[in-house]
């Protein structure tokens, strides 16, 4: 019964040392996130800057005409808007034969 006795208090004095060192860490990182803030300095806004000299209408204008050019030459597909070389990777074809190759055909199975 003694030696009961002497394994739940080391439990306990283990348990409670484990607690109260986590309880001192996390004071400790509050303590050091308190201390750390800082207040950003106060700044007047100032208004917009625009590039050359452009005022918002036109700056507007031009983005809006860019937009839809890129818009448009993305539906062409030409060679500087595709995310690969023409010839560089497989066709379709190529892909669909690799992957009827290389799966079982199971009679009665839906495959997805």
């Amino acid at each position: 019964m003694e030696s009961l006795n002497i394994g739940i208090q080391l439990t306990v004095f283990g348990m409670g040392l484990v607690f109260l060192l986590l309880a001192v860490m996390a004071l400790f990182i509050t303590l050091l996130l308190r201390f750390d803030r800082t207040q950003p300095p106060m700044e007047e806004p100032s208004g917009p800057e625009y590039p050359a000299g452009l005022d918002a209408e036109a700056l507007s204008a031009i983005t809006i005409a860019v937009t839809m050019h890129q818009a448009l030459r993305r539906k062409e597909a030409a060679p500087a808007m595709r995310r690969y070389r023409p010839g560089t990777r497989p066709s379709r074809w190529v892909n669909v034969g690799r992957h009827l190759q290389n799966t079982s055909w199971h009679p009665g199975r839906r495959v997805q």
